[in-house]
């Protein structure tokens, strides 16, 4: 019995036929895939622009010292506050109880005040820090969209994601003299404490 009576057989007995024709010609290698004719492909390293990014080091400087300043703030009111909860523990035998509840519980409350205010800070440094950043980010990518429309370019992608490169432009160089040029710094606009 040939392939099409086997087919046509399992058809009138209900079965499904699943791909009874593909076994009588053999499988042809797939064609490799090809770019549309004209398309015209740019690489770019973000990474390394931004790591020769004058404004991007002077941020990276900037946020450090931030951080730094920060620390010392922190430090500084946790050695504070710890020798106040000493000063307090010292006074417990001396102290009735309710007026030991009440250092305890004033304390405390001071604290919690202080942790709220330390966590708020935190969350204006790292704001106003992203927002620096995004300035440079935003920068950089109208940087590379001239670059690309000036070149022609209809598609670019991140260096990163590039298995395979035969001819594409590399953006990375030119886009890094640019944004150097269009953005020399960023400021960072930190309330004051």
């Amino acid at each position: 019995m040939n392939l099409r009576a086997i087919g046509l057989a399992a058809v009138v007995a209900g079965f499904p036929v699943f791909c009874v024709m593909a076994q009588q010609q053999p499988a042809q290698p797939a064609a490799p895939a090809r770019p549309a004719p004209g398309l015209s492909v740019g690489v770019v390293d973000i990474s390394a622009i931004l790591r020769h990014s004058t404004a991007a080091q002077g941020l990276q400087r900037q946020l450090q010292a931030e951080q730094e300043r920060y620390q010392a703030l922190t430090d500084q009111q946790q050695r504070a506050l710890q020798a106040e909860e000493e000063g307090i523990e010292r006074q417990r035998t001396a102290l009735p109880a309710d007026a030991y509840a009440q250092k305890r519980r004033e304390f405390e409350e001071r604290v919690n005040r202080l942790t709220a205010e330390f966590r708020a800070r935190r969350r204006q440094i790292d704001d106003a820090f992203n927002n620096a950043s995004g300035e440079i980010n935003r920068t950089l990518q109208q940087v590379i969209d001239e670059l690309a429309q000036a070149q022609g370019i209809q598609l670019v992608v991140r260096r990163e994601a590039v298995v395979y490169q035969q001819s594409v432009f590399d953006l990375t160089e030119a886009a890094g003299e640019v944004l150097n040029r269009r953005l020399p710094s960023v400021s960072v606009n930190l309330p004051p404490p």
